[in-house]
């Protein structure tokens, strides 16, 4: 036999690694889009909220599908469960909530701002009813999905 090409391990190692992360990074961006596409479904059958992550006032308290802010709904949309959505770790480690940010709010993501912090002060301060709040989880869906997406890396 004649192996006059010596075969590279740690090149078709590396190789493997790059697909396998590469496939990852693109389910993860899937994720984040379904997840963006989940929230604005849930404010739109649910309702929406500003000042906290739900509206737990009369008639509320005890509904397991309360109206939610943008954030609520986000972090129903990744657990299902409000009581968990409650803990902010939850959604400031999520990269959902990090990128709804960053389509928000550039400059401010960009300036290091925590993303939680923009979300709730565009829920909170600017947006101006469920129908702009569910728009908005749509169109950051969208352009992150978009083969070209606008949102600066």
């Amino acid at each position: 036999m004649d192996f006059e090409q010596e075969v590279d391990l740690d090149e078709i190692d590396a190789q493997r690694h790059e697909i396998e992360d590469e496939q990852k990074a693109e389910d993860e961006a899937i994720e984040v889009i379904e997840t963006l596409r989940r929230a604005a479904l849930y404010i739109d059958a649910h309702g929406w909220y500003r000042g906290d992550y739900f509206n737990d006032g009369t008639g509320h308290h005890d509904d397991p599908f309360p109206p939610a802010c943008a954030l609520g709904a986000i972090g129903m949309a990744l657990v299902g469960d409000r009581d968990t959505v409650r803990f902010e770790r939850v959604l400031d480690e999520d990269d959902t909530v990090n990128q709804f940010a960053r389509v928000l709010d550039w400059e401010s993501w960009v300036l290091g701002r925590k993303p939680v912090e923009i979300i709730a002060d565009w829920n909170d301060e600017q947006a101006l009813d469920s129908a702009e709040v569910a728009s908005m989880l749509r169109a950051a869906a969208e352009q992150l999905a978009s083969p070209n997406p606008i949102v600066r890396q």
